[in-house]
């Protein structure tokens, strides 16, 4: 008789985690690259991915996007989302136990449903015009709906600038620089609504971005780098301290 077990006790049986139902099927136009450009400056993103999600239909990436003077880009294609109840359950035999983390899961892959965009984003009518000429990248809107039809809004992501969490790029004293930064991953959130109740839930997109900057000369920015550890993923937002006359001043 095995160690720790008794004539007549439950057999062995671990904890998993295992889909319930679909609670929710929604259609959105899903990023496949963001990128913020400085003030006064450029930026330009071009991603390809780690695992391959099924919402890019062929190669290996797609054409980037960039930006120019505070204006912010993206890439998007539209996509079916399918969202399911999760729940914990007993398994027979030996095992690894897993339970589950969350309530609800999105399901992959996700399959592309219509047309994409590539282009600037909140430069229209029906958004929140921000962007163009703008010193900074606070309060950035954190979603965006590229037109007034159903399915043509984004999930919500998180692409403003919150606080500076790298070293200020500076111009002053010498000619323009020009930056590449990398991001390993892009986190989005899903919105859903069960039984008229409101949901939100990460998903971590396996994008392989670079990220191309240009700072033009005499100016200071501060940066926070968007993929630090237990950040949003994507590039880097910005906020323009000013001209270096004034040491860096709004």
């Amino acid at each position: 008789m095995l160690a720790g077990v008794s004539e007549g006790s439950v057999p062995f049986h671990h904890w998993t985690c295992r889909s319930q139902q679909i609670v929710a099927t929604e259609q959105m136009q899903m990023p496949q690259a963001i990128v913020n450009s400085p003030y006064g400056g450029a930026g330009y993103v071009n991603s390809t991915w780690s695992d391959n999600p099924a919402w890019f239909s062929e190669g290996t990436g797609f054409p980037g996007v960039g930006a120019a003077d505070g204006n912010i880009s993206a890439a998007f294609v539209q996509v079916n989302v399918t969202v399911v109840s999760l729940a914990n359950e007993t398994a027979w035999g030996l095992g690894v136990g897993s339970r589950c983390t969350a309530p609800y899961q999105v399901v992959l892959p996700m399959l592309v449903s219509g047309g994409g965009y590539g282009g600037g984003i909140f430069n229209y009518a029906w958004e929140p015009l921000f962007g163009p000429e703008a010193p900074s990248d606070q309060n950035e809107p954190r979603m965006v709906n590229l037109t007034v039809y159903p399915g043509d809004a984004s999930p919500y992501f998180s692409n403003g600038f919150t606080a500076a969490n790298t070293q200020n790029v500076s111009t002053c004293g010498g000619p323009a620089q020009h930056l590449i930064v990398t991001s390993t991953f892009l986190t989005v959130w899903i919105p859903f609504t069960v039984e008229g109740s409101s949901h939100l839930i990460p998903l971590i997109l396996p994008y392989l971005e670079s990220f191309s900057y240009v700072f033009p000369a005499n100016g200071i920015w501060a940066a926070d780098n968007l993929s630090e550890p237990g950040g949003p993923g994507g590039g880097w937002a910005f906020d323009y301290l000013g001209g270096c006359a004034c040491g860096g001043c709004h």
